[in-house]
């Protein structure tokens, strides 16, 4: 084709051209040579022509035939001016002038519909797009009121773009046409430019959508998808056509080529008025695939990938990479059998459990199990977890109740699980709900075995001591014998947790030492000797300070102690001093029996025995330590640990024998030391503490020791000292001078409590109301001080359930567990969050569910984790179920 001189006019692009080969580049070969004007162009010859480098034989033609077309325009106006190839090109200005493209109307043409009726190359499409750039800035720019930055224009243009699809868009798909977006609207110079305005007519000029659908094919109709997908319901034509047109991305013109694709590949069914979204099945998917997903189906199907190699005639490493590269096309998360994976990749279930509870098939597991994500070092939850997940349907619940119950022998309207530890479990609180030895109950064990016709072998004696060794509601007493201990493992922790053990430091200790201390404590969790006590320690050794040994039952070591020593610094003490007024101090001040300190601990006396009598002298005791010692204890009463602590950091670590003290001026008592100034412990506290109007206990230590402990316990029973808030105490004649209660006044009200309450549960929250109508209410103190009332009070036995105390009028111990099953006797059957409500509105009591069904489990109710309900036995249950 040849090439055009175009001739430039004022207004438009051209007003004439003439065919002349090869004129473009004769006029910039001579132009180049400095023929720069039309008349200096005229002026060449022929032999000009000749001597002009680069102008050969059609070149100087073409010059020759330009001088006979005597043309006025400027020829060399184009090279003069630096912007571009405007006025002399190849093709590009008869492609804009055939399809009428100037400045004017360039903003509305699009270039696909060019591209419908030309053939166009790079070139073209580089040139329509350029001059519609440049266009369009000349329209926008300087629009807006206020300087705004190009950067800014930019931003706002995206945001105004895509923010009616990003929720349609995952967080890759934003940021790449977030990226692409940029990358084009970076190509024009904007400047203070109205966006609120022009953001519609810019991103269509650029015809962002094109550019977008290029970059990223399949874009369109994943947004359609999802949104079809969060309607949750059938979509009608017309409110399909009325949602999207605030979509991006997706013209009305191309919906229904979309939605057929979508229903070609499963996501989406044709309804009797619109469309539905839908998560095909695997199977479904599979289908649509086709031949393409023989290999996957196949897998599905449980084949190995050594028999489809076989299939096909390959390796069975070439069916595994085919495999993978299949995988990468399956939208596995759209898969409607995707929703199980959590419950896959968590849950400990068998492969038949599964499919029985979600009702699938081994196809559809085999789907989960291709492309779920197990961390294999992560533990996985067990079926009994997934019942009380609240995850599952109702359905489902009763599918996996069944399958639970299957492990479960029913006595009674009791649950047993059918395994070595749950029959353990049930048989200790069936056999030994009173104290039993091991031997009678290894016995009634096996009978139990074979009563039930259980396919379960404990072993000897010995392998069933270990299984017993790890059940929770149960104590080892002494003599081999053992017991149902059935109290919440909370309450005991917080029991052991109260016990000062440093009162005790550098010292070997029977726990009956413990039980003597804590008299209280050790009643509210039913602690009846030091066998029970040192046994529970025992179990629960892991909270215990490292600084606690447990020896051999019922001794245990604090600190670090030797039982020599411990013997002969007591015998300095007293010394002289009899066999038996020995044996009866060192049982008082380390709780080891006189029995065992006579037959066992004596012998290592025996060089100071002289006829029953021990005599033992005071050993030089080094003046240097005496005088330490003497700049330390300065103040009356100390715990020995703190003794020893003050003196390992002024002096370093020491230890010492109790007669010390006396040599200070102090006497020594188990846990503490004492100025001779008190003849008696109890002197002191009552000059410190109970002589007070009002006092606080500043060393919770105090209420551990023997002396202090008896004396509080007895003066709240008789109601001269009342705790009102925590630790802190105030005194009856303090109540009676400042608002003339008297003590009498209390009792009636403490009589009217319990005479309206008879012998039912209660709380405070119960008895306000009394409260609240008597005097006592003028003190304006908390439910703390009316409690501490009411444990004082005899015949009224009490429980702490939580941060609540429940109190009943009884000469029985209750427990949780008896508490909870007389609450649900009364109602026979209630939903297990009615009855947190009401433990709560008529109690204060705060439990859990999980804190519910662990009580559940010691008692004879029966819980149904799919209807959420208890039940005050299984028979109960039953009658429910036929009703």
């Amino acid at each position: 084709m040849g090439y055009v001189i175009l001739i430039k006019k004022e207004r438009g692009f051209f007003m004439d051209f003439f065919n002349i080969p090869q004129a473009e580049n004769a006029l910039k070969a001579v132009y180049k040579f400095g023929i720069d004007t039309n008349e200096k162009l005229m002026d060449l010859t022929l032999d000009d022509l000749m001597n002009i480098k680069g102008l050969g034989k059609k070149k100087i033609e073409a010059i020759l035939k330009i001088q006979q077309c005597q043309i006025k325009s400027d020829l060399f106006n184009d090279f003069k001016n630096d912007k571009g190839k405007c006025y002399y090109t190849t093709n590009v200005e008869v492609f804009f002038s055939k399809n009428n493209i100037n400045e004017d109307n360039i903003l509305s043409i699009k270039l696909d519909e060019l591209e419908k009726n030309n053939k166009m190359n790079n070139k073209l499409i580089n040139s329509f797009n350029g001059l519609k750039r440049k266009s369009l800035i000349k329209k926008v720019n300087y629009t807006s009121s206020s300087p705004i930055k190009k950067e800014e224009v930019v931003s706002k243009l995206k945001d105004n773009f895509l923010n009616p699809i990003r929720n349609y868009l995952l967080e890759e798909e934003y940021v790449n046409l977030s990226r692409y977006i940029k990358e084009e609207l970076d190509l024009l110079d904007f400047t203070d430019v109205d966006v609120d305005m022009y953001s519609e007519l810019i991103m269509d000029s650029l015809e962002i959508e094109k550019v977008l659908q290029d970059k990223i094919p399949d874009i369109s109709l994943k947004i359609l998808s999802r949104y079809l997908k969060k309607q949750h319901r059938e979509v009608s034509f017309f409110q399909l056509s009325k949602g999207i047109d605030k979509l991006n991305l997706i013209e009305k013109d191309n919906l229904m080529p979309l939605i057929n694709d979508l229903v070609n590949s499963g996501f989406v069914i044709f309804t009797s008025q619109g469309v539905k979204y839908q998560n095909p099945y695997i199977r479904e998917y599979i289908d649509v695939l086709g031949y393409k997903a023989d290999i996957l189906d196949k897998r599905l199907k449980g084949k190995t990938l050594e028999e489809i190699g076989e299939d096909y005639q390959v390796t069975r490493e070439r069916i595994r990479q085919k495999e993978r590269n299949l995988k990468k096309i399956i939208p596995y998360k759209e898969i409607f059998e995707w929703k199980y994976s959590e419950f896959f990749e968590k849950y400990e279930l068998s492969p038949e459990v599964f499919c029985k509870v979600f009702d699938i098939g081994n196809y559809e597991y085999n789907f989960l199990k291709m492309f779920s994500n197990i961390d294999k070092r992560a533990k996985k939850h067990t079926a009994e977890e997934l019942l009380d997940s609240g995850l599952l349907s109702r359905k489902e619940k009763e599918s996996l109740l069944e399958f639970l119950n299957e492990g479960y022998l029913i006595i009674e309207n009791k649950k047993i699980k059918k395994n070595r530890v749950g029959i353990i479990n049930y048989c200790i609180e069936l056999f030994a709900k009173e104290e039993i030895s091991f031997n009678d109950f290894y016995n009634l064990v096996n009978d139990f075995t074979k009563q039930y016709h259980l396919d379960i072998d404990f072993g000897n004696e010995r392998a069933m001591e270990g299984i017993i060794s790890r059940a929770s509601s149960l104590l080892w007493k002494y003599g081999k014998k053992l017991r149902y201990y059935p109290i919440d493992e909370d309450k005991v922790i917080e029991a052991i947790k109260g016990i000062s053990f440093s009162n005790y430091y550098n010292s070997e200790i029977s726990a009956k030492k413990l039980l003597d201390d804590y008299p209280v404590l050790m009643q509210e969790i039913d602690i009846n000797d030091e066998y029970e006590l040192h046994n529970l320690l025992k179990k629960y050794e892991s909270i215990l300070s490292e600084e606690v040994i447990l020896k051999r039952m019922p001794l245990l070591e604090v600190g670090s102690a030797s039982r020599e020593e411990q013997l002969l610094d007591l015998l300095i003490e007293m010394s002289p001093v009899s066999k038996e007024d020995f044996a009866l101090e060192y049982s008082r001040k380390y709780g080891v029996s006189i029995q065992t300190v006579k037959a066992n601990y004596l012998k290592l006396l025996v060089e100071y025995e002289q006829q029953d009598i021990y005599n033992a002298d005071t050993p030089i005791i080094e003046k240097e330590v005496l005088k330490n010692l003497k700049g330390i204890l300065t103040e009356q009463f100390y715990f020995k640990k703190d003794i020893y602590l003050r003196y390992e950091k002024r002096f370093g670590k020491a230890k010492f024998p109790d007669y010390i003290f006396n040599e200070l001026g102090y006497k020594p008592f188990s846990e503490f030391i004492l100025s001779n100034e008190y003849n008696r412990a109890d002197y002191y506290f009552e000059e410190n503490y109970f002589s007070k109007d009002l006092f606080e206990i500043d060393d919770v230590r105090l209420l551990s020791t023997g002396s202090f402990r008896n004396l509080i316990s007895e003066k709240v029973r008789n109601l001269d000292i009342f705790e009102y808030d925590c630790y802190k105490y105030i005194s009856m004649d303090k109540i009676t001078s400042h608002t003339g209660i008297t003590k009498k006044q209390i009792l009636e009200i403490v009589s009217d409590i319990t005479e309206q309450m008879n012998d039912k549960y209660f709380s405070y929250l119960m008895i306000e109301h009394i409260v609240e109508n008597s005097k006592l209410n003028n003190l304006g103190f908390d439910a703390i001080f009316y409690e501490s009332i009411l444990k004082g009070v005899e015949g009224l036995r009490y429980q702490n359930m939580g941060t609540t105390t429940i109190f009943r009028k009884t000469k029985d111990k209750f427990y949780s567990y008896t508490f909870l099953e007389e609450i649900v006797s009364k109602f026979k059957s209630i939903d297990i969050f009615d009855l947190i409500d009401y433990l709560e509105d008529y109690y204060g009591i705060v439990w859990s569910k999980e804190k519910i069904i662990s009580i559940i489990e010691q008692t004879s109710l029966y819980y149904h984790p799919v209807m959420e309900m208890i039940y005050q036995d299984l028979d109960e249950f039953y009658e429910m179920m036929e009703d």
